[in-house]
Parts: structure tokens; C-alpha cells; sequence
């Protein structure tokens, strides 16, 4: 539903485009920056990696502020042979509303390995909807969260084996102490 949300409210967006064959060696960081509090966000962000093309992106969000709702969609489609990392650094604003709304298509040996670490929020919820579309597909989905006072993180997964012979790998880790869940 967040996903929804996003793309009716959003107004901020940005494209990536990573043309075939071409490796990206150097992660790229994307930093969204929060001035404001009690603001509301919905950043779009839309990467195409190119057949045979690699990319590894990190993310996080910084700022003067630990008020803040962020709604962010990142959709991402990796053509034949592509290689797609993400790094999400969330690292626990206390008073947030921290949502992730990350989808992906992946075709024919196609990879994607996505990484997850947060310290949690008053909500924090990462959604990721999968689609190997092409066989030999791969995915691998890890996560990690340290918890405390009364923050919450979530993790809800979907993963669609479409094609043939296609592989996901999901692990994710929680750490709670106080009255977090």
C-alpha cells in the first residue's frame, strides 16, 4: 500500500541508467537529505541496469532532524546478465516512519543481491517484491536489525519464480532489547 502511496504523492524522482556491458566499480551513495521536522517524503527512485551491466548502490538518510515520515520507492530492473547490489543503511532516526517500498525485475542470469541494516524507527518496514522473470535468475536477501527502546523494524518479503530454475536466498536477523519488536 505504501508503494501506492508513493506513486500518488510523490513529486521528487530519480532515473539511473546503466547501459549494457558497462561496470560500475564504484558504489554509488545516495544520501537523502532531511531538513524539516515533522515532514513527509516520497522519493522515486527507478534504476535500469543494461544486459551484462553491474551496479552496486548504497543508501541512507541523513539530516538535523529525527522527525521525519519517508516513503521511498526504488524500482529496479536488471536486463540478461546484469548485476544489481544495494546497500540500505538505516540507521534509525527514533521518532521516524522509515518505509522502503523495493521492487525488482530480474531476467534471464540476472543477479541481485540486496543488504539491509537498520537500528530501527518508531515504524520501519522494508517491502520487497521480486520477479525473476528469466531463468537463472538469482536473488539473495539479507538483513539486520539492532532494536531497542520501543523501535520497530519489518521486514515483508514476495519473491515470484516466474521462470525456470531460478534461485532466492532470504536471511534476516533481529536483535531486540527493551520493549522494541
Amino acid at each position: 500500500p505504501f508503494f501506492f502511496l508513493n506513486q500518488a504523492l510523490g513529486t521528487q524522482g530519480l532515473f539511473i541508467y546503466v547501459p549494457p556491458n558497462v561496470r560500475i566499480e564504484t558504489p554509488l551513495h545516495i544520501i537523502q537529505k532531511i531538513h524539516s521536522e515533522q515532514s513527509m517524503h516520497h522519493p522515486r527512485i527507478e534504476i535500469f541496469i543494461g544486459k551484462g551491466a553491474e551496479l552496486t548502490t548504497t543508501f541512507a538518510i541523513e539530516g538535523d532532524t529525527s522527525v521525519f515520515w519517508n516513503n521511498m520507492a526504488l524500482y529496479v530492473t536488471v536486463e540478461e546478465g546484469g548485476i544489481y547490489k544495494h546497500y540500505d543503511q538505516a540507521m534509525g532516526h527514533a521518532e521516524a516512519w522509515d518505509f522502503l517500498s523495493f521492487q525488482a525485475e530480474l531476467k534471464r542470469n540476472a543477479n541481485l543481491k540486496f543488504f539491509s541494516f537498520g537500528r530501527g524507527a518508531q515504524v520501519q518496514r522494508r517491502d520487497l517484491a521480486i520477479s525473476l522473470d528469466g531463468e537463472h535468475a538469482e536473488a539473495d536477501l539479507k538483513g539486520m536489525s539492532l532494536l531497542d527502546e520501543k523501535r520497530e523494524g519489518h521486514v515483508h518479503i514476495r519473491i515470484d519464480h516466474v521462470a525456470p530454475n531460478t534461485r532466492s536466498n532470504q536471511f534476516f536477523k533481529h536483535v531486540l532489547s527493551d520493549r522494541s519488536c
